[in-house]
């Protein structure tokens, strides 16, 4: 769609402000705006992403969401992570009570932007970061401060020391639940980034051996919208992966009911 520039001034009028990451929620929804800008630094383009609200997506993983400890999920770009991690949020709260469950909302496009979060998760806590590189500082204060049992954040592994905080989260007690850029387990392992939170090194000749335990119990590939591989012994895979064997893995395929 073709916008003229009185439309884009509008639209960033509206908005109020993006972040640094060019990015910011509509408030009262889980939709959100991004900003593109020309050379001179003017806002001249603006993409949409809508924000799905399903249930039923992470129905068929409701025993390892209300169970395991600590989950990892990755998928591609606009495979649907969010949109899993909002419904498994959902389940959590139903089956283990909301007021354990702590959002870590990097762009508050979990929850939804505003002071109050979309109606829907109206009883589920919500930190919001703010700006990207805040991420850090506030999940240092919920895995410390707070008496939460179970964490939900997305996008990690971009800021410097969160990674690392996921892996000294074990020791105060909380659970995390968080979302990873990758197609799958075998391509987030080749990440150097997040290799320490599935106790990963690399050896001077460039190969990986395992040095400690997988930050999550289990993983969750999400291949397409309704299609996900589960590995449900994390630890498992990894060792499989690492000895050049085909780890042990559940295909499931999910329906959903839409929200909003």
């Amino acid at each position: 769609m073709l916008f003229r520039s009185t439309d884009i001034d509008s639209i960033e009028a509206q908005v109020k402000g993006f972040k640094s990451n060019g990015r910011k929620g509509v408030e009262g929804s889980t939709h959100r705006v991004a900003a593109g800008y020309n050379d001179r630094g003017r806002l001249d383009k603006v993409t949409f992403r809508v924000g799905r609200l399903l249930r039923g997506v992470a129905e068929p993983f409701r025993d390892v969401i209300v169970t395991a400890k600590g989950i990892g999920i990755c998928g591609m770009p606009a495979s649907g992570k969010t949109t899993f991690l909002r419904d498994a949020i959902l389940i959590d709260g139903e089956s283990n009570g909301s007021f354990g469950v702590n959002v870590v909302d990097t762009s508050n496009e979990i929850l939804g932007e505003g002071d109050d979060p979309h109606p829907v998760f109206a009883d589920v806590r919500q930190d919001k970061v703010g700006e990207p590189e805040n991420l850090v500082p506030v999940l240092q204060r919920v895995i410390r401060s707070h008496g939460t049992e179970r964490i939900y954040a997305d996008e990690v592994g971009y800021q410097d020391g969160d990674v690392q905080l996921i892996l000294q989260a074990e020791r105060f007690g909380p659970t995390i639940t968080s979302s990873v850029h990758g197609r799958d387990l075998q391509g987030v392992l080749q990440n150097r980034v997040l290799m320490p939170m599935f106790g990963l090194e690399v050896r001077p000749d460039g190969s990986s051996h395992i040095v400690g335990s997988p930050a999550f119990e289990a993983f969750i590939e999400v291949r397409q919208r309704n299609y996900f591989v589960l590995h449900r012994n994390l630890a498992d895979s990894i060792q499989r992966i690492i000895a050049g064997q085909p780890p042990i893995t559940e295909h499931v395929f999910t329906q959903a009911t839409r929200l909003n």
